[in-house]
């Protein structure tokens, strides 16, 4: 849509979008370059814009983009995570339906990790999901226990949830993010390094995101995959998660989409 700008009255035509709180300049599209947010003809006509077509083509909500996308959750089901049983669930909901708005597509997997070392494996609670009320259900029921030393096995979780949910092979058929949500620091697997960790991630094309606290192992990890050129991003671990902050991440799995879907040469996002 090709927009012309009239506007007598000096309003600023930068705008936050509702959606992910990018700035937005309402004089030169009708929409968010972010996330694709279409703003109201209302809010377009406060600024004077004449479009080039009916008024009437512009959307009042976000515009669901074609594609699928495969969400992989794992959850530190320790005794350190109780103090935030509250917020975990409220987090892993939250992403899930902020991302459903903006994708036709979203398959979720859910795993509940412990301590290796002490018997505790993964467990797969939920296997490709898209009705958002089996993962409330499943992650409602998870009893946090166990654990008994400081640190859990986190980077054997993640290397597990990579190696059993078939996330997109390529960005041509999808995009696909792996979401932590741990208390502690990991320890390290045996056969691998945080180095080898993350460029398995990054060759995978996943996204990282880590809702946790700010422990030195699973800083780093985020640290190297952005150093691989892969995208991480970091969200401290509550029991009040930012609406904000739950919003972002939904915003930069859609951005990563949009940015594959318009060719962009190297399939990344920018780090922020």
């Amino acid at each position: 849509m090709n927009l012309t700008k009239s506007n007598p009255s000096g309003l600023s035509a930068s705008v936050s979008c509702p959606s992910c709180f990018n700035t937005c300049n309402l004089s030169e599209a009708p929409a968010c370059n972010e996330c694709g947010y279409q703003f109201p003809a209302s809010e377009l006509a406060s600024y004077n814009q004449q479009p080039a077509c009916n008024i009437g083509d512009v959307s009042s909500g976000p515009v669901k983009l074609a594609v699928t996308v495969t969400l992989g959750f794992t959850i530190d089901g320790t005794g350190s995570s109780k103090a935030f049983e509250i917020g975990i669930p409220k987090t892993v909901i939250r992403i899930c339906e902020k991302v459903q708005a903006k994708a036709k597509n979203v398959f979720v997997s859910v795993q509940q990790h412990g301590d290796d070392e002490y018997g505790e494996m993964p467990v797969m609670l939920v296997e490709g999901k898209q009705d958002i009320s089996l993962v409330t259900k499943a992650i409602s029921a998870i009893t946090y226990a166990g654990g008994f030393d400081r640190d859990e096995t986190h980077l054997n979780a993640i290397l597990n949830l990579m190696n059993t949910v078939p996330f997109p092979s390529s960005e041509k058929v999808g995009r696909g993010a792996i979401i932590a949500l741990t208390t502690a620091d990991s320890k390290l697997p045996k056969d691998k390094s945080i180095d080898d960790i993350a460029k398995e991630i990054v060759e995978k094309n996943l996204l990282l995101y880590l809702v946790s606290e700010a422990e030195p192992n699973m800083m780093k990890l985020a640290e190297k995959v952005k150093d691989y050129g892969g995208f991480s991003y970091f969200m401290a671990i509550t029991n009040n998660p930012s609406e904000k902050e739950l919003g972002i991440i939904a915003d930069k799995i859609a951005a990563s989409i949009i940015q594959t879907m318009s060719g962009a040469a190297s399939g990344t996002l920018q780090q922020v």
